[in-house]
């Protein structure tokens, strides 16, 4: 949401690879309303792009 509103107020984005090591021990904190915000994260920025809501 942060790089949209900064792609939207004309900033330049850029990525910066990072790996990401398996863990050895324990277990994701990935739950169910993770997942459906990351879902809904997509539409909810279309809308708001589109009716300039920012």
């Amino acid at each position: 949401e942060m790089n949209f509103l900064a792609w939207v107020k004309g900033f330049k984005i850029q990525e910066i690879p990072i790996v990401f090591t398996d863990r050895t021990v324990g277990e994701s904190k990935m739950n169910r309303g993770i997942v459906i915000e990351a879902i809904w994260m997509v539409p909810k920025l279309l809308i708001r792009k589109i009716f300039k809501i920012y």
